[in-house]
């Protein structure tokens, strides 16, 4: 693998100026990296190989509630902008490149939902899950995640069988107030009739997702 050293020192000085909450040059570091149009590789003080982007979103995330509140002023606009272009043109590819660029701001978790929900209505289950599990791993918690959202989550994670993930999703949905959060619709179905509903649709998966391929971003097709 290229292993790029100026990448490893770069991600090693945003490091001490999080340590030092310097929120602005941590982020214009971290930044310049995910804007690169192509990922690289690094490794860590154990030898071991990872993504420079992955490590850049780890150091993100790790800036706690007051650094990422500074990374949505210094950062969500662009990556709002760039979202509502996606939107409008329906553009998967730049949906994903928001989604790669700006994870840690509102329009990178947004962009995950659009792309997990254009997946599960396509019927690519298993990319569907994909993008709701980041999604998942983005926000954290749960109850952060409107209840439309984590219904598409659990047929997604039900049609993909991936079992522990729906059983998380489904518990929470559980205690969720549908009359209150959902369109009329959805919410007369009740709680029963959709998780059912998730369950046949599971049954139903034709054999091309067998061939799906887990790339963030897309599949080889």
């Amino acid at each position: 693998l290229p292993r790029d050293r100026n990448a490893e020192r770069k991600l090693e000085e945003a490091q001490r100026l999080i340590k030092e909450q310097d929120w602005r040059q941590a982020i214009e570091l971290l930044q310049g990296m995910l804007d690169e149009k192509e990922d690289k590789f690094m490794q860590d003080a154990q030898g071991r190989w990872a993504s420079v982007r992955s490590e850049a979103n780890r150091l993100l995330a790790s800036m706690g509630k007051e650094g990422l509140q500074y990374y949505e002023q210094y950062c969500g606009a662009a990556a709002q902008t760039m979202l509502q272009q996606a939107l409008q043109s329906a553009d998967l590819h730049k949906l994903a490149e928001v989604a790669r660029r700006y994870l840690y701001t509102e329009a990178g978790a947004e962009a995950l939902v659009a792309l997990g929900t254009a997946q599960l209505d396509h019927g690519s289950a298993i990319m569907a899950a994909l993008y709701f599990e980041r999604l998942l791993k983005r926000v954290g918690d749960l109850q952060r995640l409107p209840t439309l959202t984590l219904i598409k989550a659990a047929f997604a994670f039900e049609r993909a069988g991936q079992t522990e993930l729906r059983h998380q999703v489904w518990a929470e949905l559980q205690r969720r107030d549908w009359e209150r959060d959902l369109p009329e619709a959805l919410a007369r179905l009740g709680k029963r009739q959709v998780q059912q509903l998730a369950a046949a649709t599971a049954k139903q998966q034709t054999s091309r997702e067998q061939f799906d391929w887990p790339i963030f971003g897309g599949d080889m097709r």
